[in-house]
């Protein structure tokens, strides 16, 4: 059986680039809708090691607002924070969603 926390984080240069620009999928309610600013957010999942970053696997679109919402980086717009249970919302729809992006525009090929 696999031992998944000895595993090397992994990184995918080409995945990360293809996040550039794309729709937000996130959407939390303090999106700026600004496909220029969104980048690859990295979601907390079982990959992620203490005081490190889940692999790359773990990554979903999202505007500059949409990350600091999802990494607790600030109040944007006077927001109180959010709370797990809307993080677990938004990152696991914005998951599904960046993945079928990413299939329709043949980012990702099975």
């Amino acid at each position: 059986m696999t031992n998944f926390n000895t595993l090397k984080r992994l990184e995918l240069p080409k995945l990360r680039k293809a996040m550039k620009g794309l729709e937000c999928t996130l959407n939390t309610p303090v999106c700026n809708y600004n496909s220029a600013t969104v980048v690859g957010c990295h979601i907390n999942t079982e990959g992620g090691k203490m005081g490190g970053k889940s692999d790359d696997t773990s990554m979903v679109a999202g505007c500059s607002d949409c990350h600091d919402y999802i990494d607790k980086r600030s109040n944007v717009l006077g927001q109180n924070r959010a709370t797990i249970e809307e993080l677990l919302f938004y990152t696991r729809r914005a998951l599904t969603r960046t993945y079928r992006l990413l299939f329709d525009i043949g980012v990702i090929k099975v």
